[in-house]
């Protein structure tokens, strides 16, 4: 079978019941969420993967944080799978807030919310069933505009164990931060203790990231070509002031700030080898997306334009997927509409 990109499905509400859910696509995810839940520790050995869900349990075996804290509070399976939506709700206020606090303008705040809930960094915890991606992209959040060092210290310890995008994003926030010697850069060792025990457990003999680096390289190519297609649905129109910002940070940045953005970049790409959801992952530029619109100094009325195309413009989740003949193809989950169809 070939490449192809296929509709599988609209993305439906998480209020539905989740056995609704088509388990061929995203509700193939459910079992191994709720197997997690229920047993953080043992459950790889506990739960019978097939095929589809040993790249999900790869994914899943690092992300402990939530499933841990979830199980120790006794949420229900319900519940645990409305986490992703509590969790849209604080990154939307969150991004409110920094939007306003930036220019103080109804504009850009107006536009920098509209251009938020038509992303995928909205979408992906809405839509998205059981993605907790909302959690990890506040802790993006906290390292970009935070004034608080322990609000930044706190990302830093805890968001690895959500998603390991946070750390890959890292460099990205601490070059849009500054490099300008406010002293805040201790909080971000935050990150030393998840470092810690994943080299600990490397080489103790896990060998979780060579199955993975083996597991996406040898599907790599045959889905790299849609990796762009991926990148554009998940910002749309909000493209041009995620560019803005990044040269206005590469500009106003000294030697090291430069360097931590060029590693910045390089770190997409390693999300984007490791994971084949570039819809979804492109997220983790939520920050510079807030930042462009803030530095933004041209005529008011382009950025409604802009807000007005994200809401016109469709949009898809491009992700990989397995097709019945067992090969790694592409595909995309299709909406008509960005975030309310």
């Amino acid at each position: 079978m070939g490449l192809s990109v296929t509709a599988l499905y609209r993305f439906p509400p998480l209020a539905l019941p989740y056995e609704s859910f088509d388990l061929s696509r995203e509700g193939a995810r459910v079992p191994a969420l709720l197997a997690q839940l229920h047993d953080p520790v043992h459950w790889q050995q506990s739960y019978n993967f097939g095929w589809t869900q040993r790249g999900l349990a790869q994914a899943l075996r690092w992300r402990m944080l939530i499933p841990v804290v979830a199980h120790d509070l006794r949420l229900t399976d319900r519940q645990y799978l409305w986490l992703p939506w509590v969790g849209s709700f604080i990154l939307l206020a969150l991004v409110g807030w920094y939007a306003w606090r930036s220019s103080h303008d109804v504009i850009k705040f107006a536009a920098t919310v509209g251009l938020f809930v038509t992303s995928s960094a909205w979408s992906s915890g809405i839509w998205g069933l059981g993605c907790m991606d909302p959690f990890y992209l506040v802790g993006l959040l906290l390292v970009s505009f935070s004034p608080s060092p322990l609000a930044v210290l706190a990302a830093c310890l805890f968001c690895p164990w959500i998603d390991e995008r946070f750390l890959l994003a890292l460099p990205l926030c601490a070059a849009l931060r500054g490099t300008d010697g406010r002293g805040w850069w201790w909080p971000l060792l935050g990150v030393l203790p998840y470092c810690g025990v994943r080299l600990a457990a490397l080489l103790a003999g896990d060998t979780g990231i060579s199955d993975q680096i083996a597991m996406q390289g040898a599907a790599f190519w045959r889905f790299a070509i849609w990796l762009p297609i991926g990148w554009w649905h998940g910002w749309r129109a909000a493209w041009p002031l995620i560019v803005l910002a990044l040269i206005l940070v590469w500009h106003r940045e000294s030697r090291l700030g430069r360097w931590l953005l060029a590693s910045g970049v390089a770190c997409l790409l390693v999300i984007y080898f490791l994971a084949w959801d570039s819809s979804r992952s492109i997220a983790v530029l939520l920050p510079f997306m807030v930042y462009g619109v803030s530095r933004f100094t041209s005529r008011p009325w382009v950025l409604c334009l802009l807000v007005a195309l994200n809401f016109i413009l469709p949009t898809t989740f491009v992700t990989a997927t397995r097709s019945p003949t067992g090969e790694i193809v592409p595909s995309a989950a299709s909406t008509r509409t960005t975030w309310f169809s």
